[in-house]
């Protein structure tokens, strides 16, 4: 039997049941396939060599209507799997003119203890010349045919010309692997999206190189995803190195980086590197969110960056959940009031879940003080949710207020209107917002009156 997912990509339906049949698969793919892109999912372990001969037999069909652009290949152990890794190549070579994502996912080999993928299925990959998206999960990038196929794939006569997000999910790199990928990502033009997750690396010299080398890309950058990396303070000033030399980047991931900020504030060389970093993120011309879930973050840490941030008016997504070194503390607090622009601020399970009625009304009144927050996560806090949302949804009115007042000329005839659209689009005439304009009205009637 074929256990198939398949689902198209410009719909929110997914078809994802096991089905009885290779036919019945195909006739599925045939019968919602008119002119979507499809996304079909190989799991080896349920993939006999029938099936796969089968869908080599109708791969030309789809290699001519174009139909099969993403591809999941999750190899198991299986009677005679290197028979099924050879159709899989056949396969994806018959659909090399469509494809554009492809997954790797290779089978665990007991003997060395790691995860090892079929040099063919490596070799076919400079064929792809289409590929869009590369993902390589759980690769021990460490045996030398395994770096070798992919620095024929990075660098060889064919490289890939449209690759615009690589990813490496949860892969283990040895020396040569490390500097071969920083090589590739010197060598890019077109990449806009890097994903390395979890990407365990002999040294952090050379986790650092790949983030000079991230830096020096030629490739514009847009979102970045470098989490769970075992980064420390030590990285600072080269991840501040990174976002000052990617201009176009909008979102940068660094969420599970344990130590990253660890004791960030406590020497002078620290406090410098996280100076430089503050600096980079502060004055980004097109970072609009940053995420650093369970980094370390104290409060000795987070009031400078929120410093940094005061004039800023470019980020507007902050997540830092899970930063349990994370207190109530007036020096953030004082920079949180002052914000600006930020709109999105994430500090679940980041604060103690019991806090006493003084340190709620100083999270409270610097909450209160801040006119740009409309979400604020504090799930898993002792923070009071209720009073957070009131001040939430005051926000949310003036922020329709001052969309409503930019397009529109705002005379005292103009003020009936704000009332309406505010009071229509989910202000309501409770609403602290709603009453202080209408008390505004009632003055610039009040002034008419005493002019005439």
């Amino acid at each position: 039997s074929l256990a198939a997912m398949i689902a198209s990509t410009d719909c929110a339906s997914t078809f994802s049941p096991f089905l009885p049949k290779v036919q019945d698969a195909w006739d599925f793919l045939m019968f919602r396939g008119q002119s979507r892109s499809f996304r079909l999912v190989l799991r080896e372990a349920s993939l006999d060599e029938n099936c796969l001969k089968f869908l080599h037999q109708q791969a030309s069909d789809l290699r001519n209507s174009q139909r099969l652009s993403k591809i999941l290949v999750r190899q198991a152990k299986a009677p005679g799997h290197a028979l099924i890794d050879d159709h899989i190549v056949d396969f994806l070579r018959l659909n090399q003119s469509s494809l554009k994502e492809l997954t790797l996912t290779p089978e665990f080999d007991a003997v060395i203890g790691a995860y090892t993928i079929h040099p063919s299925l490596l070799q076919v990959l400079p064929e792809l010349q289409q590929l869009e998206c590369l993902t390589l999960e759980k690769f021990h990038l460490g045996d030398e045919s395994t770096v070798e196929s992919l620095a024929q794939y990075f660098f060889g006569d064919n490289p890939p010309p449209n690759l615009k997000h690589l990813a490496l999910r949860n892969c283990v790199l040895n020396r040569d692997a490390t500097l071969a990928l920083s090589k590739a990502f010197k060598s890019f033009g077109k990449l806009e999206k890097s994903s390395l997750h979890g990407v365990e690396i002999p040294s952090l010299e050379l986790l650092n190189t790949i983030t000079t080398s991230l830096a020096e890309s030629p490739s514009a950058l847009q979102h970045l995803e470098l989490i769970s990396m075992e980064f420390t303070m030590e990285s600072l000033a080269s991840l501040a190195h990174l976002i000052n030399e990617q201009h176009s980047m909008h979102t940068l991931e660094l969420d599970w980086n344990y130590n990253l900020f660890h004791e960030a504030a406590s020497t002078f060389a620290c406090r410098s590197d996280l100076h430089l970093f503050v600096k980079a993120v502060s004055s980004h011309p097109s970072l609009r969110e940053l995420q650093m879930s369970e980094c370390s973050i104290s409060g000795d840490t987070l009031a400078p960056l929120l410093h940094g941030l005061e004039d800023n008016k470019i980020l507007k997504v902050l997540q830092l959940g899970c930063n349990r070194d994370l207190t109530i503390n007036r020096n953030w607090l004082d920079s949180l009031a002052k914000l600006k622009h930020l709109e999105s601020l994430d500090l679940s399970d980041s604060l103690p879940r019991i806090l006493s009625p003084a340190q709620q009304n100083i999270f409270l009144g610097a909450l209160r003080r801040n006119f740009s927050l409309t979400q604020c996560d504090a799930h898993w806090t002792g923070l009071n949710r209720h009073q957070i949302e009131a001040i939430l949804s005051r926000n949310k009115d003036l922020s329709k207020v001052q969309k409503f007042c930019s397009s529109t000329v705002t005379t005292s005839a103009s003020w009936p209107l704000v009332l309406t659209h505010v009071g229509a689009n989910g202000g309501g005439e409770s609403s602290a917002v709603h009453c202080f304009l209408k008390a505004k009205l009632e003055d610039v009637i009040a002034l008419g009156r005493q002019l005439h």
